[in-house]
């Protein structure tokens, strides 16, 4: 069972196809493109973890992938909970997918994390602002969502109040987690890794670029990264370690981080799941290594290992039309415009 027949999730659905799978999408959107992929579809609130798992006894699945979202990540480690399918334990992926959670894990077993608050209202982020000392920024983001939505940089009270509505509505539980901003020196890292028997098998990172208006939204991946590799065996040292205190045991996880002016690594998220925006597709044209097939396989109980990899470079490209329509798109390179 695939949750979600998205465009992104429907690459997913064609990869099963093709290992001869009996593949079943679901969700409550009829038209999404992956129904007409799978060999059937079923039609469920993916968000509810009661009514998937009610249809999966009922379709005696052998495995279910949250491919590509951390909200569907605790739905679908609850199945495999429950009906004693290959995956993670429950309480690990709801860690990993509550950044709350994950910041307060990470402190409390000696991992760098920023400074830190949940809170719920607009009075009390206000005042989470008013009571620090010193003159620094902070980052408002949603406890339970990804993809940069709802995140902003703020400096002050009127910061918070003119961006509170939106960070706010992107949280499911309706809170928002206000911590310190930690000022990144070089790209930002973002990449999938995948665990087998709790040991990173594979670590690819991409180098991430932002969108001129809108600094914490992703323009473009390049990969593969450009980071000095001493400090990414350092960065995947810390974050093996991370996986071992918290008991993740096997799958895709998609990685960031950045480093500070003192080139100390901060380790900002590690979703159970494959990167967003197409990244397993990114790093597979750059390796030849198929992250979204070996996800697959290892969700129905198959044994998987890292084939050698190719190394190519490639990048992508994020298009964020202003007023919802797209006309017309021209990518240069150098002083050559070119038509994709």
């Amino acid at each position: 069972m695939i949750l979600g027949g998205n465009y992104v999730q429907a690459e997913a659905t064609k990869t099963a196809k093709r290992l001869g799978y009996y593949v079943i999408s679901a969700d409550l959107h009829e038209d999404n493109p992956g129904h007409g992929i799978a060999d059937e579809y079923c039609k469920v609130d993916i968000t509810d973890k009661e009514a998937v798992l009610h249809e999966a006894q009922r379709l005696e699945i052998d495995g279910v992938i949250p491919y590509c979202s951390d909200i569907l990540a605790p739905v679908a480690a609850y199945v495999q909970e429950q009906m004693g399918l290959p995956g993670n334990p429950c309480d690990v992926v709801n860690i990993m997918t509550h950044k709350d959670q994950f910041r307060d894990f990470m402190r409390k077993n000696g991992f760098l994390a920023p400074r830190s608050t949940k809170v719920m209202t607009l009075d009390e982020a206000v005042s989470v602002i008013e009571r620090a000392e010193g003159n620094h920024a902070f980052m408002m983001k949603p406890t339970d969502n990804a993809g940069s939505r709802g995140v902003f940089k703020v400096c002050n009270a009127d910061d918070i109040k003119k961006h509170w509505e939106e960070t706010i509505g992107y949280s499911r539980s309706r809170s928002v987690l206000i911590e310190d901003f930690i000022e990144s020196v070089g790209r930002q890292q973002d990449g999938d890794i995948f665990v087998i028997d709790g040991e990173i098998a594979y670590w690819g990172m991409c180098d991430q670029y932002k969108q001129p208006d809108h600094p914490f939204m992703i323009a473009s991946e390049v990969f593969p990264s450009t980071q000095d590799l001493a400090i990414q065996h350092e960065a995947k040292d810390i974050v093996q370690n991370i996986l071992k205190k918290l008991g993740f045991r096997q799958g895709p996880c998609n990685v960031e981080y950045i480093i500070d002016n003192q080139k100390r690594i901060w380790i900002l998220e590690i979703g159970p799941r494959n990167g967003g925006m197409l990244i397993p597709f990114l790093i597979e044209k750059s390796t030849g290594i198929d992250l979204t097939e070996l996800t697959l396989r290892q969700a129905v109980g198959e044994r998987v290992s890292i084939p050698t990899a190719q190394h190519l470079c490639y990048a992508m490209s994020i298009v964020h039309p202003t007023d919802g329509k797209t006309v017309d798109l021209e990518l240069k390179t150098g002083d050559k415009p070119l038509k994709p």
